[in-house]
């Protein structure tokens, strides 16, 4: 079963106005659905939204090296590069 969160469900948790949410699924920066005539985020969109926002630096296992975190659009194309093979 589909967790469904309403916009202001969304905006409470990532800490913006309602109106940024509704601005984010016009935009299409944030996959919704329409049940009812109203606009609902999936639980694990938004996780996935979450997700594809972070940046920053991480250490390779067993390594001193550091290297940036990949892109959404670097770990996109990876997972597509990879359904391709």
């Amino acid at each position: 079963m589909h967790k469904l969160l309403t916009p202001r469900e969304v905006a409470d948790e990532l800490r913006v106005s309602e109106r940024m949410v509704r601005s984010m699924m016009s935009r299409r920066e944030l996959a919704h659905v329409w049940i009812g005539g109203k606009r609902h985020v999936l639980r694990e969109d938004l996780d996935a939204y979450i997700e594809s926002q972070r940046v920053g630096v991480i250490e390779r296992a067993g390594n001193a090296d550091t290297e940036f975190a990949p892109s959404a659009k670097e770990r996109l194309r990876a997972r597509l590069h990879g359904a391709n093979e």
